[in-house]
């Protein structure tokens, strides 16, 4: 069972690595901000409602 403290919400912080990548950055994650990580930058809002852990 995963707990309300594990789900990924609007303005947490998370740790990000690009796949395949070496640099990790630790990034606020806001709806209406792209996330950027090396070259790629994404919508965080996919990840809103799922777990932490590794995500793709």
């Amino acid at each position: 069972m995963i707990s309300e403290n594990s789900i990924i919400r609007d303005g947490d912080y998370s740790i990000l690595q690009k796949v395949g990548g070496e640099q990790l950055r630790p990034c606020r994650l806001l709806s209406g901000q792209r996330a950027l990580i090396e070259k790629l930058s994404f919508d965080p809002t996919i990840a809103f409602g799922k777990p932490f852990g590794i995500f793709e």
